[in-house]
This record gives C-alpha cells, sequence and structure tokens, in this order.
C-alpha cells in the first residue's frame, strides 16, 4: 500500500490534528515523516513556484529538520502529492494545476505591469480567468457523478429501446446467408429472383447481417 492509499484510511480530522500538533498515537511514525515532508513542501511552493528548485529546497528542509535524505524524484512526489491534498477546493489535480497557472499568470500581470508592458498584463489576465473558470467547472462536474436506476418495474421501452424477437433476428441471419449463397451462383439475375422466392427468403440487410470470410477471421 503506498503513502497516499495509508492517507486515504485516515480520518481528515486525524491528520489535521497531527498537522497542528505534530503528535499522533494514531498514524504511523513513517507516515507521520511523510506528512510532515508534505507540509515543507506546500510551504515550500507557496513561495517557489519552479518544481524542479522546489524539490532541492524541499530536499535540504527535510534532512535539515528530519535527519532523512531524500531523492529529487521522491522529493518531487511529495510536491505533487502535497498539491493535491492540501488544495482546499478540490483534490483532483487537472484542478490543482489549473489554479497553479492561474496563480503564475498573476505573477506575470504584476511583472508586465512593473515593465509597463499593458498589452502583456491584459493577456495575462485573460489567460489566469480563462484557467480559473475551466478548473470552477471541472469542480462542478466532478460533483454530478452517475446516476444508476435499478427497478424491476422498469422495462427496455420505459428507457426508449426497442425489443426485438431473438427468433425473427436468427431467422434473418439465416435468410441473409442463404441469399448470399444464391448471389454467388453463376445463373441469370431472373433465376436468382426465382431461386429467392423458392425459398421464401425476406428482404434483409446485407451490410448488417455480414460476416467476416474464413480468411478475414
Amino acid at each position: 500500500m503506498t503513502y497516499i492509499e495509508k492517507l486515504s484510511t485516515l480520518h481528515p480530522d486525524v491528520i489535521d490534528e497531527f498537522i497542528r500538533t505534530g503528535t499522533s498515537d494514531v498514524i504511523p511514525i513513517d507516515l507521520q515523516q511523510t506528512i510532515s515532508q508534505m507540509v515543507f513542501a506546500i510551504q515550500i511552493y507557496r513561495t517557489e513556484r519552479n518544481i524542479s528548485l522546489a524539490a532541492r529546497k524541499l530536499q535540504v528542509r527535510t534532512k535539515a529538520e528530519q535527519g532523512i535524505d531524500i531523492n529529487i524524484n521522491t522529493a518531487k512526489s511529495r510536491l505533487y502529492a502535497a498539491l493535491n491534498y492540501f488544495d482546499v477546493d478540490c483534490n483532483v489535480s487537472e484542478n490543482v494545476w489549473l489554479r497553479d497557472y492561474a496563480n503564475k499568470y498573476e505573477d506575470l500581470v504584476k511583472v508586465a505591469l512593473a515593465k509597463g508592458r499593458a498589452d502583456v498584463a491584459k493577456g495575462c489576465m485573460d489567460a489566469a480567468l480563462d484557467c480559473r473558470l475551466r478548473a470552477t467547472a471541472a469542480d462542478r462536474q466532478a460533483t454530478l457523478g452517475v446516476v444508476y436506476v435499478m427497478s424491476s418495474e422498469i422495462r427496455p421501452e420505459d428507457l426508449g429501446f426497442q425489443t426485438r424477437s431473438k427468433k425473427e433476428i436468427a431467422r434473418k441471419a439465416l435468410d441473409g446467408q442463404y441469399a448470399k449463397m444464391i448471389d454467388s451462383l453463376n445463373v441469370s439475375a431472373e433465376e436468382k429472383k426465382r431461386l429467392r422466392e423458392d425459398a421464401e427468403i425476406d428482404d434483409v440487410d446485407f451490410e448488417i447481417m455480414e460476416t467476416p470470410c474464413d480468411d478475414e477471421r
């Protein structure tokens, strides 16, 4: 079980209590260390938005405060986990990144205005707004879910489906096979028509009834 899966088994109040107090009788020591690293990560990310640079700073802080060496990939995974877990509006990665980009665009607005580039600032503001609107729409979509209706009283016809007889389907399939056999004969069209009538074959949709040849299977 990964540490993310372990986190999901804990009640949020238990984790919040540990973050506030730094102690817990419920959370295992190794998971406490991981949670602390995630807290370090989100604190670092608030001032350092470059993931690679933030990961390196997390390595240094983890070593200084916990005496633990973590590699750069582990540091990045802590950052990604923290971005998901500590995002107060939604813990879906796509939404987190949309809000993250909105923040970055808003930082660029300040830089552009400081340099007198109102046109660039306007473009960044528009991009930030677009990211936030998309994140909000994704939040709303995530809350809809799927509704399943289970009832023995509901018939397929009530949902707009048509009932078809299995015998009728089988008969048409057989007619289609006989029709193909007749059509493949090296006889005149008039003779083929007579053979169809003798076999009492109804008109069928040959494209639907078509089955693959042996060499195509």
